[in-house]
């Protein structure tokens, strides 16, 4: 790394400090890790070094292209030379002898439809290879057009390349040699296909003809389409799922309506504008319902009404009319393709809310017996039962500051049974000295 940057920065001191940078060591748990090799993890350098180290692949990547790539274009299909010559044929015939044209209609038609079915240049000529690259961070995809033979070595090459030249060890796992026209590629998220060819008619006075006549064309070989992960994506929703259905986000049940509202708002977004560019972007709708319901489902748990009652009280979309007037909707925008990606300006200025750090006294024994196994945190009074005043951003500060007692699993079991019927649980809290330790 230091070799690198030296190539194109001559100061001493600033390679110093990227010495120091880089075998500074890290702590875990409070305790002192040397670093043997790489870089920081979430440091706000680390992804420029990155890319600094892997410009030197960039470069190797790009002289492959060029050695690998040959032929000008692609030769024509010698079969639909054939059938060209034979429709030429046709025409002039009709031309030339307009009393016959209906008797030449059918043959006509027949190689029309022969030449829709035909490609129109040979995909396999052994003459003509294309090899371009594309990386993002520390992932890659290298697009070949040519035999499997030539993809095998490369891959190869790549592989020696990054071992013998930056000490880098190609994965193995994740590294595939895939027929695209078969089979589905992954990168950055997307799955990537070659689309199949299609058969679009259009009318040629569009195109500046004088005729108005109505042509069939093959458009779209070759293409490569974008696909949403639908595995991936099943995944991400367990969370919001129980037994196959929607569930509510039991961590969300005491925040403020907007702020479960916006949590689930911006997961939703996130999800189109990553993959407004798919071609079945349409599926996401399936994400939309599953997030919709576990919405209903986190409202009607935090309001103790049914899902029938939520959609009732705030619509079918789930809209929330906050004290400033401002209305907070769940995400209902057609979920539909863009073509072309486009900075949004909508975005999530609230922050998720996630799980809350509190204070907790996991270390210590039980309070009520003294057993040091399976120590679990009661909450003395629960933050329902603080009333109605306590709202907003101050009923989540009240959350965080909620008294716990130290008990054990068996004692635990007898306060929420109502078994237990030893000293006050607040007088037993009060006598606990106070504890710093944050989960």
């Amino acid at each position: 790394m230091l070799d690198i940057l030296r190539e194109k920065i001559a100061d001493d001191r600033f390679i110093n400090l990227m010495r120091k940078f880089l075998t500074a060591g890290y702590l875990e748990n409070w305790v002192y890790y040397r670093t043997h090799s790489g870089t920081p993890q979430g440091s706000v350098i680390s992804p420029i070094l990155t890319n600094v180290y892997l410009s030197k692949l960039d470069g190797k990547l790009g002289a492959l292209c060029e050695q690998y790539s040959q032929g000008e274009r692609r030769k024509q299909d010698s079969q639909r030379i054939a059938l060209m010559q034979a429709r030429q044929h046709v025409l002039e015939q009709g031309e030339a002898d307009p009393s016959c044209r209906a008797t030449l209609q059918r043959d006509l038609r027949m190689l029309n439809q022969q030449l829709l079915r035909t490609p129109a240049a040979a995909y396999y000529d052994p003459a003509y290879a294309r090899v371009k690259f594309l990386r993002y961070a520390d992932d890659g995809a290298v697009g070949i057009i040519g035999p499997k033979t030539l993809a095998e070595p490369l891959q190869e090459e790549i592989a020696a390349f990054l071992w013998e030249e930056l000490r880098l060890e190609l994965n193995r796992e994740k590294t595939q040699v895939i027929h695209l026209p078969t089979e589905k590629a992954r990168f950055l998220g997307y799955e990537f296909k070659a689309a199949s060819s299609r058969l679009r008619r259009r009318n040629l006075r569009h195109t500046g003809s004088p005729h108005n006549v109505v042509q069939t064309i093959r458009t779209n070989t070759g293409n490569m389409k974008l696909l949403v992960p639908l595995r991936d994506l099943s995944k991400k929703l367990t969370k919001y799922m129980a037994k196959g259905k929607p569930a509510p986000l039991s961590g969300l049940v005491n925040q403020p309506i907007e702020h479960i509202i916006e949590h689930d708002n911006g997961v939703m977004r996130g999800w189109y504008n990553y993959y407004q560019l798919a071609e079945n972007v349409g599926r996401l709708n399936y994400a939309r319902y599953v997030l919709q319901y576990s919405l209903a489902k986190t409202l009607a748990r935090q309001e103790r009404l049914t899902v029938a009652k939520v959609f009732r009280k705030y619509g079918k979309h789930i809209t929330f009319t906050k004290p400033n007037g401002r209305v907070v909707g769940f995400f209902n925008a057609p979920l539909i393709q863009v073509k072309k990606a486009k900075t949004k300006e909508e975005v999530d200025a609230v922050p998720n809310w996630g799980p809350r750090r509190t204070q907790t006294r996991l270390l210590d024994s039980c309070a009520i017996c003294g057993n040091p196994e399976r120590v679990e945190r009661h909450h003395v009074r629960h933050i329902r039962k603080r009333g109605e005043k306590v709202r907003g951003f101050r009923l989540y500060l009240a959350a965080l500051n909620r008294k716990q007692l130290p008990v054990c699993h068996g004692c635990h079991r007898d306060i929420h049974r109502g078994k237990y019927d030893g000293e006050s649980l607040a007088s037993i809290r009060e006598r606990l000295p106070s504890s710093n330790a944050v989960a």
